[in-house]
């Protein structure tokens, strides 16, 4: 487990170095990573993003329109391998795969209760005082399947 935070927060493209601990793990294992990271593993493995966007592993793409794709042709020829690199990753960096901080419950609780919030308590991805709020799917798939099965979900209330 602490893998997976580690590659949530220093990943340098997509699916990070879970791709290949996931493609290189032996079928005894698959269930486990599956229980792990949810929809992600199959994602990775068809190398599609959560919106169905392709990606490219290791060498980072964001060509989505036309405009890009002439930007980072330039930059290459301007700035050369190593300049796209890190043209690369910082567009990646603010993507939104990223976890800039990692926590727990403890940690967040007290982090809601000292922000004048009451009762902070531990939910699952589709449970929320919000009326309707798994209609939303905000994080599970269309099919009720959780996105993300690694992740901490809470709710607090404002007094």
């Amino acid at each position: 487990m602490l893998f997976e935070l580690d590659d949530q927060t220093v990943r340098e493209h997509p699916g990070g170095e879970m791709v290949k601990f996931a493609g290189g793990a032996p079928p005894s294992q698959h269930e486990f990573i599956r229980q792990r990271i949810g929809g992600e593993l199959a994602r990775m493995r068809s190398g599609v993003d959560s919106l169905g966007e392709p990606q490219q592993r290791g060498n980072v793409t964001f060509v989505h329109w036309p405009a890009d794709a002439a930007l980072r042709k330039a930059v290459r020829l301007l700035i050369g391998r190593d300049g796209i690199r890190a043209y690369n990753l910082g567009r990646f960096r603010p993507s939104g795969e990223i976890h800039y901080w990692t926590s727990y419950y403890y940690f967040l609780r007290r982090i809601l209760e000292r922000a004048g919030f009451s009762t902070p308590r531990r939910v699952g991805p589709a449970d929320s005082n919000i009326p309707g709020c798994s209609n939303y799917h905000l994080d599970t798939e269309l099919a009720g399947n959780v996105y993300k099965l690694d992740s901490l979900y809470m709710e607090a209330t404002r007094p």
